[in-house]
């Protein structure tokens, strides 16, 4: 093996030991059967389904199928052995001894049923040596064991080779979605422990873009009161619109609708919202913008489910649906109270300069803030203060280029907040005693 490793190294491959599974189907028939079926209604019985005699009790006929399917291989330093699954193409097997001169460890026969049958399968444990490109071993590896992946990741970029960390993530884009997607209930606990990797991992890499790849397959459900702390990092490194565009991918963004829907939404706004929206609202101004965010988006997924209920033309089932979505609305409000920010007008303009008004708006620490801007942004930061009536007088500095716009919030700022605040919870009250907190 050290021999066949060298002559690898030399081919710029890697080679390592695995152990694999191979199937095999072959068309056969009992040796009393014969190749017609003449004589198969008259002769059947119910005992003849499956065949576990011995291997020269059948014809063995031409080969149907093939797969392997590797089990187990070495690390990468070549002392330890790692589970995987991974398929492989019949192309890219060769073997010295054909499989057939060996003996199975299990076989099956099903005879003639009609449409199918007269096959026989065969299992085989064989070990293999495999060889791949050494460009792609990190994301033949990876494709494999997303998990050991994001560790690698993170281990690089703390030795200090974050290029290094960043070039081996970039490797995994083409699989990464089909590689972590389709998560069912059944692999949340799965789910969570890579979303926590993924963080680390993306924080590790520096660079916004392959960050966003890394954490794109995932889905908010999946952040909860342990991830949202590395989350509120990474979006304070990355910045807001990468966060808005991260959050509403997590929410379903052009996903279709079963690959987020089901009662994990509903549970997961109406147990962890407010909570995650508080823990964010802590972390200062761009962590409340962030929980915003949230509180906008999981809205929108409200206001749907809402709209569905209301348009049922079964007044039970319209009932049931409402019922159902009292908890969900309930925290959403607590959140919306929680954060306490001041909304923009009607319609919510998305831009650049709204959002950092936004910030400015949600930092309870900043009084004033002195804004060089051109003439026409300048207009629409006017024109959104006074369609919202918030309580920020705005005048322009004329001195320098650009002129200076300087905002300052307003006493009624704070009575404002402090007034929302008390109607969200009296709002909540009245919730909670006409029902709607029952599950």
């Amino acid at each position: 093996m050290s021999l066949l490793r060298a002559a690898a190294g030399q081919a710029g491959c890697e080679a390592v030991l695995t152990l694999a599974d191979v199937r095999t189907t072959h068309s056969a028939f009992a040796a009393d059967e014969g190749y017609g079926y003449q004589d198969w209604y008259d002769e059947y019985d119910e005992s003849d389904d499956e065949y576990t005699g011995g291997e020269g009790e059948y014809d063995i006929q031409e080969l149907i199928d093939s797969e392997v399917t590797l089990t187990h291989w070495t690390g990468p330093e070549g002392t330890r052995l790692e589970q995987t699954s991974l398929h492989v193409d019949s192309k890219e097997v060769c073997a010295a001894t054909p499989t057939g001169d060996l003996a199975p460890y299990s076989s099956e026969y099903e005879g003639y049923m009609g449409n199918w049958g007269n096959t026989l399968d065969r299992w085989y444990h064989r070990a293999a040596v495999t060889v791949w490109p050494r460009e792609q071993a990190f994301a033949n590896r990876a494709e494999a064991s997303p998990a050991w992946a994001l560790e690698e990741i993170s281990a690089m970029a703390s030795a200090g080779d974050v290029p290094g960390a960043r070039a081996a993530a970039v490797t995994l884009a083409p699989f990464w979605n089909t590689a972590l997607g389709g998560q069912t209930p059944q692999d949340r606990g799965r789910t969570w422990e890579l979303f926590g990797q993924a963080l680390r991992a993306a924080d590790a890499v520096a660079d916004a873009r392959t960050a966003a790849m890394l954490l794109r397959p995932f889905r908010v459900e999946d952040l909860d009161h342990e991830s949202v702390d590395p989350f509120g990092i990474i979006a304070g490194r990355y910045g807001q619109p990468w966060t808005a565009e991260l959050l509403r991918t997590w929410f379903g963004g052009d996903r279709p609708a079963w690959t987020y829907g089901g009662p994990e939404r509903p549970r997961w706004v109406a147990d962890r919202l407010a909570d995650l929206c508080a823990r964010l609202r802590a972390r200062g101004a761009a962590g409340t913008v962030t929980a915003q965010r949230l509180v906008d988006l999981a809205w929108e997924w409200l206001a749907k489910d809402i709209d569905t209920g209301l348009a049922s033309s079964s007044p039970s089932r319209r009932d049931e649906k409402l019922a159902d979505l009292g908890r969900p609305l309930a925290s959403l409000l607590t959140a919306a109270a929680v954060i306490g920010s001041i909304q923009l007008a009607a319609g919510g303009c998305a831009c650049e300069l709204c959002r950092t008004l936004r910030t400015f708006l949600d930092d309870t620490s900043r009084r004033t803030l002195e804004w060089p801007l051109a003439k026409e942004r300048r207009r629409h930061v006017h024109a959104r203060i006074d369609a919202a009536e918030l309580p920020v007088t705005h005048v322009t500095r004329r001195q320098g280029r650009p002129y200076t716009l300087v905002l300052n919030k307003t006493e009624a700022l704070f009575a404002g907040e402090q007034l929302a605040r008390k109607r969200d919870e009296a709002d909540l009250e009245w919730l909670v005693a006409n029902g709607a907190g029952r599950s």
